[in-house]
This record gives C-alpha cells, sequence and structure tokens, in this order.
C-alpha cells in the first residue's frame, strides 16, 4: 500500500513509503502526466517479504496526476496508486479552503432569516408553498444520497467494485449539512401550518411534479426489488432529482411576487445569504481552477457552474425585484398571494431581512483573469505499434484473431502485457508477446467465455513507447441472429421517426389551418433540431472539434456518423416547412405563449452567453456543442406538454395528426426494444437502467404518445361541434376562427 494522496508544492519533494510483502518481483510506478510530476525511482524490486521503500514524488507543474502501480506477477495492485495534486501556492489553497467555509456556512444558515421572518410576523403570507414543497423533496432526495454513501456498507462496496480507485464522495460535514437543512425545512412548514396563511396551499403543478418523482422512485425500487438495477443507481438518480429541483424550485416564489407586485413575507435576509453562496462557491471554483491549472474543472462540469451561475441570477432577480420593481409595496391592507388568495388578517410588516441594502453596497465583483498554460507532449519513439481492429464482435464460446503491427522498433526485450478488463468475458493467448527488434506481426487469439463487453488495454516494460492507439473494445454476444434482429430494429424506430413529421404536413394542407395544432410545440421542435444540429455538425464537420474530443477521450470514437446528419437536417426542414404552413393557412389568432417565449429567451440569454465565454477562450468548444445536445435533451421532455394540455382544454384533439402520434409511438417502443434485445444479447442491463437519460426519454415517449392516443380516441372521440371556441387557454387567446 501507499498513501493515496496529497499535496505538494511546485518544486517541493515529498516521501512517502511503500511497503511491500512479495518476494522477487518488479513492480512499475506509472505516471499519467509526466508534466505535472515525477516519482523517483520508477521501479521497485520486491526483494524480502516484508521491507519498506522510499519513494521520492516530485512537483513539477500545476495540476492533478495519478500515480499507479503495474506488475508481471499475480500481485493485488487495486490500494497501490495515489493521486498528486500539485498547486502553484499552498496560500491560494488555504483562501480556496476559507472561501469554502463562507459559502457552507453562508447556505447553511440562510434558512433562518426566512424562520425569523415568519416568527416575527406570525403570519407565511407571501412565502410560497411550492418551494417549501419541492425544497423538502430535493433535500429528502440527496440525504438519501448522502446517508447511504456514508453509512451503508453494501452501498460502499457497490461504489468500490464500480469505481476500485475511487474514494467516497460523501464526508461528515455533507451528513451534517444535509440533516439540518431537512430540519430548517421542517421547522418552516411547521410554521406554515401554526401561522396565518391565508388560503395559500401547494398547486397542482407542484403536486403533479411531487407524484413524477414519487412514481419514478416507486419505479426504480420495483427495478431494484427484481435485481434490474443496484442500489448506487438509484442513488445516483436521487442525486440528479435534487439538482433538478433546484433549477425549479426558486421559480414559483419569483412568479408570485410579480404576481403579487409585492416580496412582502419573502425574506431579504435569506436572499441575500444564498447569493452570497453561490458567489463564493464560484469564486472557489475559480481559484482552484487558477491554482491547479485545471479550467476544465469549471466548463468540463457543466452541472456545479450553472447550479452556481443559476443560484447568483435568481437572487440577483430576487434583490431587483425587491429594492427595484417593488420597492414601495410594503404595506398590503390585505395580503394577496398574487393567485386569488387573500388572508384575513393585516401585516403590515415588510420582508424582515437581516441584511440592509447598505451593507450589500460591500460587495465588488471581482474580475478574474483566466491563464492558459500550453503543455508541450514529450515526443514518443522507439517505432509504430498498430492493433488491427478496436472493435470486435464474437460469438459466444467462439475465438476470433487480432493482429499486432510492429514497425521500426529498435528496442530488446521489451514485454507487451494484454490487461483484460474482464477476465470472465473473454480471454487473450498469448497474454504477454516479447517485442522483437524491426518490423514483425503478432497474432492474438481472443475467446469468448462469456456474453457482454470488455476492454482490453496495454502495458509495456520500456519508455518512450506510444501505446495510446493500442487497445481494443470485445463485444460478445449470446446470438448473431439477435445482434441482426436489434438492427432491424434499430432502422424501423429510425424510419419511423424520421417520417413522423409528414402525417402532420399533409394533415394541414388537406385541411388548409393549422388550427388545434400548439404553436409552442413546433417553436421547442425547431430549437431542440437546431440545438442538436450544432451538436451533430460540429463534431461531424469541424476538424478542430474532433481533435479536442480525442483529446479529451483518447480511445474514444466520433460519436456522431452520416446517418445522424442526415437525420438531424431533414427533421429541421420538416419542421421548418411545417412553420412556413402556419404562415401561409388558417391558423386563428394563435400565437406562441408568454411561458414559451419566455423559455425560448432563456435558451437565447444562454447561447449568447456561451457565445461570450467562446470568444474570450473561457469556454472550449466541445464543452458548448455538448450544452447544446442538453439543451435538446430537455426540450424534447418540454416540448409535447403543450399539445396535450392545449387538446384537454380544446376537448378536441382536431389539428393535430394522430398519424404522427403513432409513428412517434412506433419509434419509441422500437428504441426500447432495441435496448432490451442488446441488453440480453450482450448480458449488459445496466445499459438499460445505467442510463437513466436515455431509458427516461424512451418511456416518457411512450407515455406522452399513449396519452395523445387516449386523448384521440377514448376521452375526446366526440369532440364538441366547434372545437375552436374552447381555445381560452394560457398560452393561446381566444379565437372565432373556424376548423
Amino acid at each position: 500500500k501507499i498513501d493515496r494522496q496529497f499535496h505538494i508544492e511546485v518544486n517541493d519533494e515529498n516521501k512517502l513509503t511503500s511497503t511491500c510483502v512479495i518476494q522477487n518481483f518488479l513492480i512499475l510506478l506509472l505516471v499519467q502526466h509526466l508534466d505535472i510530476a515525477n516519482i523517483n525511482p520508477s521501479y521497485v524490486v520486491l526483494n524480502d517479504s516484508h521491507g519498506v521503500h522510499n519513494l521520492t514524488v516530485e512537483g513539477i507543474g500545476p495540476g492533478h496526476t495519478e500515480i499507479s502501480a503495474v506488475a508481471y506477477a499475480p500481485i493485488n495492485l487495486n490500494k497501490a496508486h495515489l493521486t498528486v495534486n500539485v498547486c502553484k501556492s499552498k496560500i491560494l489553497e488555504i483562501i480556496s479552503q476559507i472561501v469554502g467555509w463562507i459559502f457552507i456556512i453562508s447556505w447553511g444558515s440562510s434558512f433562518y432569516p426566512q424562520i425569523y421572518t415568519n416568527f416575527k410576523r406570525k403570519c407565511v403570507v407571501g412565502l410560497n408553498f411550492d418551494y417549501l414543497a419541492l425544497n423538502i423533496v430535493g433535500y429528502v432526495s440527496f440525504g438519501t444520497f448522502i446517508l447511504n454513501l456514508y453509512f451503508n456498507s453494501e452501498v460502499q462496496k457497490e461504489y468500490f467494485e464500480k469505481y476500485p480507485r475511487g474514494l467516497i464522495p460523501v464526508k461528515l460535514n455533507d451528513v451534517v449539512y444535509n440533516l439540518h437543512g431537512i430540519m430548517a425545512i421542517l421547522l418552516t412548514i411547521f410554521q406554515c401550518c401554526v401561522y396565518e396563511r391565508g388560503d395559500q396551499k401547494v398547486s397542482t403543478t407542484a403536486k403533479v411534479i411531487i407524484g413524477c418523482i414519487v412514481t419514478l422512485y416507486t419505479v426504480c425500487i420495483m427495478l431494484h426489488k427484481y435485481s434490474q438495477m443496484q442500489w448506487l443507481d438509484l442513488l445516483y438518480i436521487c442525486s440528479y432529482v435534487k439538482i433538478v429541483i433546484t433549477l425549479l424550485k426558486y421559480i414559483p416564489q419569483a412568479y408570485m411576487n410579480y404576481k403579487r407586485k409585492s416580496t412582502s413575507g419573502w425574506s431579504i435576509g435569506l436572499v441575500f445569504l444564498d447569493f452570497n453562496g453561490g458567489f463564493f462557491s464560484i469564486m472557489q471554483m475559480v481559484f482552484d481552477a487558477y491554482n491547479y491549472d485545471d479550467w476544465v474543472s469549471i466548463f468540463g462540469n457543466p452541472t456545479k457552474f450553472i447550479l452556481g451561475v443559476m443560484n447568483i441570477v435568481f437572487h440577483s432577480f430576487f434583490i431587483i425585484q425587491h429594492y427595484v420593481l417593488y420597492k414601495n409595496s410594503g404595506y398590503i391592507s390585505l395580503l394577496d398571494d398574487g393567485l386569488g388568495n387573500k388572508a384575513d388578517c393585516i401585516c403590515c410588516y415588510s420582508s424582515c431581512g437581516i441584511l440592509s441594502s447598505t451593507k450589500m453596497s460591500g460587495y465588488v465583483l471581482v474580475t478574474v483573469s483566466f491563464f492558459f498554460l500550453f503543455i508541450t507532449i514529450l515526443p514518443l519513439s522507439n517505432g509504430n505499434i498498430k492493433i488491427s481492429s478496436q472493435q470486435l464482435l464474437i460469438g459466444l464460446n467462439k475465438n476470433q484473431t487480432v493482429k499486432i503491427e510492429v514497425t521500426d522498433f529498435n528496442n530488446s526485450n521489451a514485454k507487451l502485457q494484454f490487461i483484460v478488463q474482464h477476465m470472465d468475458i473473454i480471454r487473450i493467448r498469448p497474454s504477454t508477446i516479447t517485442l522483437e527488434p524491426f518490423n514483425k506481426t503478432y497474432e492474438l487469439v481472443i475467446e469468448a467465455t462469456s456474453a457482454g463487453h470488455s476492454e482490453v488495454t496495454t502495458i509495456v516494460n520500456a519508455s518512450h513507447v506510444d501505446l495510446t492507439d493500442v487497445y481494443f473494445v470485445a463485444n460478445v454476444c449470446k446470438s448473431q441472429i439477435v445482434d441482426i434482429l436489434s438492427k432491424i430494429c434499430g432502422w424501423i424506430y429510425i424510419l419511423s421517426w424520421g417520417s413522423a413529421f409528414y402525417p402532420q404536413i399533409y394533415s394541414n394542407f388537406k385541411r388548409k389551418s393549422v388550427v388545434g395544432l400548439s404553436f409552442d410545440y413546433l417553436g421547442l421542435n425547431l430549437i431542440g433540431y437546431l440545438s442538436f444540429g450544432v451538436f451533430i455538425s460540429g463534431l461531424y464537420f469541424v476538424p478542430d472539434l474532433q481533435q479536442e474530443y480525442f483529446e479529451r477521450y483518447p480511445r474514444g470514437l466520433i460519436p456522431v456518423k452520416e446517418n445522424d446528419v442526415v437525420y438531424n437536417l431533414h427533421g429541421t426542414m420538416a419542421i421548418i416547412f411545417t412553420i412556413f404552413q402556419c404562415v401561409i393557412y388558417e391558423r386563428g389568432t394563435q400565437i406562441i405563449s408568454t411561458t414559451a417565449k419566455i423559455l425560448i429567451s432563456a435558451l437565447g440569454g444562454f447561447y449568447v452567453i456561451c457565445c461570450i465565454l467562446l470568444s474570450l477562450h473561457i469556454l472550449q468548444w466541445l464543452n458548448f456543442v455538448y450544452y447544446c445536445s442538453y439543451v435538446k435533451l430537455a426540450i424534447t421532455i418540454l416540448k409535447y406538454i403543450p399539445q396535450a394540455y392545449m387538446n384537454y382544454k380544446r376537448k378536441s384533439t382536431h389539428g393535430w395528426s394522430i398519424g404522427l402520434v403513432l409513428l412517434d409511438l412506433n419509434g419509441g417502443v422500437f428504441s426500447l426494444l432495441q435496448m432490451i434485445l442488446d441488453s440480453y444479447n450482450y448480458d449488459d442491463w445496466v445499459s438499460i437502467f445505467g442510463n437513466p437519460t436515455k431509458f427516461g426519454l424512451g418511456i416518457f415517449n411512450i407515455v406522452i404518445h399513449s396519452f395523445f392516443i387516449v386523448q384521440h380516441y377514448c376521452l375526446y372521440k366526440h369532440p364538441p361541434l366547434d372545437p375552436t371556441k374552447e381555445y381560452n387557454v394560457s398560452f393561446l387567446p381566444k379565437t372565432n376562427a373556424k376548423v
């Protein structure tokens, strides 16, 4: 064993100790990034059954690197590794830790101004109950994740099996922070029960969201019960729910303040402390990124960065509401929650915040200069090694031959060893080959023993040998017939989704009218396809982006093919043609709703910010195109909701093509069927339940289109004679258009 992790300054040297218990074996110590740290000696010879070897680690440049041990012997080296963090300045590291404590204390104490405000007013009118409901669900979800990873030994065992060299990402302070937050929210909810609240209640929208979350958890628990999902995957889903709720929970309060034209009842002290926490959270990320020359930790982790930015944006908006928009609305004789509910008491308190505006003026935003260091990679020599194929498809209990071609090799007695990720799936003969000088081709026999996927990597006991591309992935299937059926299912769902646009286009043409087709659906769908088009076209056509991708994923393949480009371009053109029909055909007074406009504007603002960051070379292009793909995923979930709601309000599906629905449903069914066939054929059920995004989108596609079918054939089978008179819905003004 060797110490796992410690901090050293640049050009500083630390000594660590290795204890050996095996005789007469050579252990090589491999440094992931030689420009960051170096270890001396780079190997250890184990001569005694027990012994201590002193190794010196030198910090060369700022950053993070891992040092691992390999050996040509049956030695357990799972714990023989360490992570070296080389910082530019330990003083800056201390400042970063201080900033971390500031934002933790700010967020931890942000509950109390609201609790104090409620206590002082003896009233909770003005505090949105949706915010509280979503917040408690978020904290309980995250608490489930934290407590299980910290206390549950079975979950910890699953974690280390999945990440053998990882550390449990939960500390005692995380447990205390989450439990404290839950207790504070429960106390606030208790205040809502005992203090004056008027007619305020949790809205239907929040109930639906919470119901969906409960349904998700129920499905996950059932999957775990039948051994289709690990506890660790379920717990990660809980953490994802917390992230989503963090983005959503402030929206009801902001909207309530807007409707009431007042922030009375919503503590400005809570806002200041949360803003303070978000600001110092991002400051810590900036300090660490500079100190370790690791800017990817900011922009390569969009979840944490976006949550921090959204925190600042929301609370800046609350500050504007409190001090600018609704500055003179502190006294209201009848408190109104903005949704038509009145409180019968007179509460003449303004928002009882702890911090004043004069104290807030002390905040000075610091502009941090970003420095990028260009690292020169040492050239590799000693010949060229190529492998004949990096993707293998092998039938169960069958063999396949792989060729290793070595050219211009000028080293002797070098041994190339093949490391199999899963020994129960494939075996390699021989497992080690001795590389001879000059040119030669070697053959490996791959024997498939069980279904699944396994990666085979290589190590060599010689320096300056490039093994970047010397690896392959073996896919062992139970039946090649099932593999062919899977490909047929793939073509069916691609053709179904590709042709799903035309029934709606034909329906509009035949009726010479688009009344009944939600413009929100079209607007969101176009934004989604354009966003995904940026991702697809960028990775397919732009060489610089492809180079960025291979630098980040050296063993990866570009995840975009020619058919993806054609499919997206075809979909974009079909949507634009449908929008053209909306311009020339009868549409009544239908327009895009305010909600959709706000959502599209928010996406536009997001893209403007990204473009600014790109122009300043702060954001990498690869990260930007991935953000575009995330936008597509979000829109795929949202885009059908306006159409379903419109059908409900009109009590009719007239104008919404059932052909589109059936083709989309067919695509969703065959998409899931392909996933199931592949999971069975490769004995890889984690590919379904371990990837909740893809699986969830497939299930959602089936659910929403099944709902459209129920609307069309059951609920509104006999619609009103004039369904257009039902258009007075929140996102469509009333119209007298005839269909």
